[in-house]
């Protein structure tokens, strides 16, 4: 079920009608939060109709996973760890950068919604800072990243935009400036063919948005240089013997 099904389908209880006969699924908001695990992973929802195809019943579970804003097994487990071992900070952090409470959000089962916030709490909020220590859960993320065949390096070229501010920006700037004071500093003391290599600049954010307009930039510099030339130069045609 692609991102927009998922909330498309949201909302409660869920009916399922076959062969002219209704049943209302079992609401996860009345049961164990084990027992919601157990459904995930089983990938299966009691109380589905018998006689229903299998395609169907998979269908049936995706949409009542959607109605309850339940994520995949491995991503509930991996929340139910941290739920686990870092509620105080969980819920100090949802309080102090959002509006949500942790056990309502919790009791509710909307446990998708509750991963979407975790994973995108600021660095410095005391749940990132303590959970980055965490070799389980980092062997968790990194299953279930592989599990979706995503590289997490594959799209990064410097820092995340999330923490890049003004004053991180000119303290980048100033750190730049003093590694090349230092290499001046070094080069003039150093012998003759012994002059270290200047320092690289220190990584700034990079989006896809500055490389195609970079791209963009180039190409239009190049369509304007060939033009240009083609004013200039004359053509092999009109070359005269």
């Amino acid at each position: 079920m692609n991102p927009i099904d998922f909330l498309e389908h949201g909302g409660g209880p869920l009916v399922v009608r076959h062969q002219g006969l209704s049943s209302a699924l079992p609401d996860p908001r009345q049961r164990h939060f084990q027992w919601v695990l157990a459904v995930l992973e089983t990938g299966y929802v009691p109380g589905t109709p018998e006689g229903v195809p299998l395609w169907k019943t998979a269908l049936v579970f995706d949409r009542w996973c959607a109605a309850w804003e339940l994520p995949e097994a491995s991503q509930a487990k991996r929340l139910a760890y941290l739920v686990d071992h870092y509620r105080a900070a969980i819920s100090h952090d949802l309080a102090i950068h959002t509006r949500y409470d942790l056990g309502d959000l919790w009791r509710a089962r909307r446990w998708t919604l509750l991963l979407d916030i975790l994973d995108r709490l600021p660095a410095h909020s005391q749940y990132a800072s303590t959970v980055s220590m965490d070799k389980e859960h980092a062997a968790m993320l990194a299953e279930q990243l592989a599990e979706q065949d995503e590289d997490p390096e594959a799209e990064k070229s410097g820092p995340s935009l999330a923490g890049w501010s003004q004053e991180v920006a000119a303290m980048t700037n100033v750190f730049d400036a003093v590694r090349q004071v230092q290499h001046t500093l070094i080069a003039v003391n150093s012998e003759k063919g012994k002059v270290p290599e200047p320092p690289k600049p220190a990584p700034r954010p990079s989006t896809p948005l500055e490389a195609a307009m970079k791209t963009a930039a180039f190409r239009r510099r190049q369509a304007r240089h060939e033009a240009l030339v083609a004013l200039v130069l004359p053509k092999k045609g009109d070359v005269k013997p």
